[in-house]
């Protein structure tokens, strides 16, 4: 099975409400419009390679560490 990876929704809105942007301003940054963002940060959508590489190159979020940006569903791991 693909892993998918789902976001974190506290720890991000966290990191976005501390650094004073608001939710489409921080989809802009990322390249995102609202609504794909909205629909990635509220799980209806897993976020791909591309949105987790803008996640983790943005500096809101840079340095927080992977596993508490999203959870990986279907991983190998998970199913041992």
């Amino acid at each position: 099975m693909t892993p998918r990876y789902y976001l974190r929704k506290d720890r991000i809105v966290a990191a976005i409400d501390a650094s004073h942007l608001c939710q489409a301003g921080f989809a802009e940054e990322v390249g995102l419009s609202r609504s794909h963002w909205s629909q990635v940060l509220n799980r209806h959508r897993a976020a791909t390679p591309r949105v987790r590489r803008a996640l983790l190159r943005h500096a809101v979020l840079r340095g927080i560490p992977e596993d508490e940006l999203w959870d990986v569903i279907g991983d190998r791991a998970e199913a041992a």
